[in-house]
């Protein structure tokens, strides 16, 4: 009996024919009939109806946008779910990666079982990749903290940026999405005080502030009396290619600071 009630599990779970406990089949049949295709044309309305942060919401519309296209003409089921998710570990993608795109497709399912367009959510019983346990890098010191900066060479604006950027993060303890939402008019005043606004992960706004001292401070002056383009509305550490004068993204800044980090 225990033999046949695990295999009994095994299947259903295989299958997402779980609702509520029972096996529904006229809804798993009712979602064979559906294509991706037909429900890509909703992607737009559940993001606009959606609560988080703007960059929550843009890797949810990568996220389903490639799933739509990638699935297409196929039901999405619970058994395509758990291909994609197959697929996307297969083509490198990290797992943590993997998980927030499969958070993207729950709700978006569970969107259209509210709104009646599917019976039911074929992605809610598929398994999130196991995320690793990675070692992570023990917090600088004070000598670390000053070989770093010693490393960063301000000959041109992109030191300057580099080094005023890093110095604030070890001052003040700011993060690197933190950094990245940072624009010129975000340093103000606050009771007689110098601050910078921050707007931290999953926030849609700038709640917070760090105090900064002229140690903080005074390395960002000196990088902002070398850019041209100063407007309040631009970000406080932009890119400086020719390319792009856009803000740096987290993983440039992660970049950066992994570039000075090796330098013996």
């Amino acid at each position: 009996m225990k033999k046949i009630k695990s295999d009994l599990r095994r299947l259903t779970d295989s299958y997402g024919e779980i609702n509520k406990g029972k096996i529904v089949t006229e809804n798993i049949l009712e979602l064979e009939q559906i294509k991706m295709t037909s429900l890509a044309v909703h992607i737009e309305t559940f993001l606009s109806e959606s609560e988080g942060s703007w960059e929550t919401l843009r890797v949810y519309r990568q996220a389903l946008r490639k799933f739509a296209k990638w699935a297409e003409t196929m039901p999405p089921t619970t058994s395509v779910v758990r291909i994609y998710k197959s697929y996307l570990l297969n083509i490198g993608l990290k797992p943590n990666t993997v998980s927030i795109y499969l958070t993207g497709i729950n709700q978006f399912f569970d969107y259209l079982v509210e709104q009646r367009r599917i019976p039911y959510n074929p992605a809610k019983v598929v398994r999130r990749p196991r995320i690793p346990r990675t070692h992570q890098r023990d917090p600088l010191t004070s000598e670390g903290a000053k070989m770093l900066l010693g490393n960063i060479p301000r000959s041109a604006i992109k030191g300057y940026r580099d080094y005023a950027m890093v110095n604030l993060m070890l001052r003040t303890g700011v993060r690197e999405v933190e950094v990245s939402r940072m624009i010129i008019s975000d340093i103000t005043w606050k009771e007689g005080e110098r601050i910078i606004e921050i707007q931290g992960k999953g926030r849609d706004c700038k709640d917070s502030f760090v105090i900064l001292t002229a140690e903080a401070y005074d390395p960002i002056a000196e990088y902002l009396a070398l850019r041209t383009d100063v407007d309040s509305s631009r970000p406080l550490f932009g890119s400086v290619g020719n390319r792009s004068r856009g803000k740096l993204s987290t993983r440039a800044i992660r970049s950066i600071i992994s570039q000075y980090l090796k330098i013996s």
